[in-house]
């Protein structure tokens, strides 16, 4: 028979003798190996342990940022306070400086010579008064002052003179 009769022989294989198969050396033992190892994965008691090194090293991240937070903010409200003790300082020598410059500006004697020197004024020769009669002031019947009444007292005094006093009575202006 042919190559190719045989391909389509049924009873060709029966009829041969098989052929011993050569056996390796070594033999495979399956699961032992760093390749299981590996397909198994890391095991659980080092996933917790790192879990928890994750979430403590996240807190004290978070404790750390916390704290560097307040201590910027209390260095910024330390150099504010500062600037307004600074402005408060500054402020009351001022005000010092303005009593003592008021006091001197209001002292009379230099009131006075400032008058007589620079705008040429001196003491009045002539001094004139006013006197109010009583009777110049009216009220009504609640107590409050009337123009009305004291238009009319005016008209019925005898004289606008009369309103001129001696010079023994208080002055006007000195």
């Amino acid at each position: 028979m042919g190559s190719a009769a045989r391909a389509y022989d049924y009873t060709y294989s029966s009829a041969q003798p098989r052929r011993h198969q050569v056996q390796p050396d070594f033999q495979v033992l399956p699961g032992k190996g760093k390749d299981r190892q590996a397909a198994l994965g890391v095991s659980p008691f080092v996933m917790s342990c790192f879990r928890i090194a994750l979430v403590v090293t996240l807190t004290l991240t978070a404790v750390a940022l916390c704290r560097v937070w307040l201590t910027a903010s209390t260095t910024s409200m330390l150099m504010a306070s500062e600037g307004l003790v600074t402005q408060i300082e500054s402020t009351r020598s001022q005000g010092a400086d303005l009593e003592v410059q008021q006091s001197i500006l209001a002292n009379p004697t230099r009131i006075q010579t400032l008058a007589s020197e620079n705008l040429a004024m001196g003491p009045a020769s002539d001094v004139s008064y006013l006197s109010m009669a009583d009777s110049a002031l009216a009220t009504d019947a609640s107590g409050s002052l009337s123009l009305s009444g004291s238009l009319a007292a005016l008209d019925a005094s005898a004289a606008p003179d009369a309103l001129l006093a001696d010079a023994s009575d208080t002055p006007v202006a000195e």
